[in-house]
């Protein structure tokens, strides 16, 4: 009976030794079915690209295609910068300046596909008066570009940074400053009170995040098809959307709730201020001063009011303000977020207004836009747990308030 028992618990107990050793032949079988598919995707995609079977159905042939990225302008001289974003190598033939051929010089006469080059013809420009461009190529097509209001384009001298640096502040860092100092009566009012400004707050954001992404489809439309203009811009967006929510979702930080969602929104505005200010740079880039004195003054405005949305979940959390905290520390820390919110408007007045911009603008806007969804989510749970006529009436003031202030840019 001893012998049976010891005979059925070694039966019972779990081999010690190593287990059997899988063939390497079987992990050979399971990578191979892995990138079985990987594979046959790369000959499809091989085969329409370079079996060219979509121009033997249709009977199209490929043209010429280039993008003027950007224009530099120095006293007796137009330099453009261009890329060839089509499917076939390009060859600049000539260049007419005001319906006259001209002579010119080129970087690289002949460009592949992405491949960019700059293309200086001497010219006599006159300041504000519209001149009208033309690059033929080799195969006889046409790229045309008017510059609307020549000016000589800005350097990168510490005059320059410093005068677009004060206009960023003028226009971004000083307004948002302003506005928080609404955040003492908000903090007195009542829970109604604070209910409407948040709703005010997400009329305001949903207001720029349109606005943001109206003015980066508009710029990715500028890229040609070759850099996909719209797929830069969603990247950005969608990136941003999706690193601001896990950052949202992080643990809560010591200064509360309140707190949190007030560095999330101005971070949002910030990204947002950051392509406000490509739009000032750009303008006063290529001689649209008049412009660019009414984009500060809109986004002047603009910024005051996103003050407002900063300060209303502060005003919201008692704990975003402690009994015991020293009023000092308080106030640096509201001048750290309005340096988030009006801060990057520096930047992007100096990318803007000292180069082309191009593909990192669009992204920039991208990004500011994914940045502003995020938060309009973030506000937008607060507002719906407790809906009223009030807030109704609030998110669309804020609307119509924005409506208004964007006339003025």
């Amino acid at each position: 009976m001893y012998q049976a028992r010891q005979r059925s618990a070694r039966t019972l107990d779990p081999p010690t030794g190593p287990g059997p050793v899988r063939p390497a032949r079987s992990r050979l079988a399971r990578v191979a079915l892995l990138l079985a598919p990987l594979v046959g995707l790369g000959v499809l995609m091989g085969v329409l690209l370079f079996g060219d079977l979509v121009h033997t159905v249709s009977g199209g042939v490929p043209v010429d295609s280039l993008a003027v990225e950007d224009v530099t302008l120095t006293p007796g001289e137009i330099e453009l910068h261009v890329r060839n974003d089509g499917q076939l190598p390009v060859t600049i033939g000539q260049v007419m300046v005001d319906d006259a051929f001209r002579p010119f010089t080129t970087s690289a006469p002949t460009l592949g596909r992405l491949s960019s080059a700059t293309v200086a013809v001497p010219y006599p420009w006159q300041p504000a008066i519209p001149v009208r461009v033309a690059v033929l190529t080799s195969t006889g097509t046409v790229i045309q570009h008017e510059i609307r209001s020549p000016s000589l384009t800005p350097t990168a001298a510490p005059a320059t940074l410093g005068m677009l640096a004060l206009i960023g502040l003028t226009m971004a860092t000083f307004p948002v400053a302003l506005g928080l100092l609404w955040l003492p009566f908000l903090r007195r009012a009542s829970s109604r009170v604070t209910g409407a400004v948040l709703a005010f707050t997400l009329g305001l954001l949903a207001f720029l995040l349109v606005d943001s992404t109206a003015e980066g489809l508009n710029l990715a439309a500028g890229l040609g098809s070759g850099l996909n203009g719209i797929g830069v811009f969603a990247l950005g967006a969608l990136g941003a959307l999706a690193i601001f929510a896990g950052v949202a979702s992080l643990g809560s930080s010591r200064g509360g709730s309140g707190m949190r969602l007030a560095w999330v929104i101005a971070i949002g505005i910030g990204l947002h201020n950051l392509g406000e200010g490509l739009a000032v740079g750009t303008a006063m880039r290529i001689g649209e001063v008049a412009l660019g004195a009414a984009l500060v003054i809109g986004f002047a405005i603009h910024n005051l009011t996103e003050g407002v949305a900063i300060a209303a979940p502060l005003a919201r959390d008692p704990q975003a303000s402690l009994p015991g905290r020293p009023a000092s520390r308080d106030r640096w820390t509201l001048l750290l977020i309005a340096g988030a919110a009006g801060l990057p408007a520096v930047p992007g007045l100096w990318l803007g207004g000292l180069t082309s911009g191009g593909v990192w603008a669009v992204l920039g806007l991208g990004v500011a836009a994914g940045a502003i969804a995020q938060v309009v989510l973030a506000v937008g749970r607060l507002v719906v747990r407790k809906p009223s006529p009030l807030a109704a009436a609030s998110f669309t003031a804020a609307v119509g308030l924005m409506y208004v202030t964007g006339l003025l840019a």
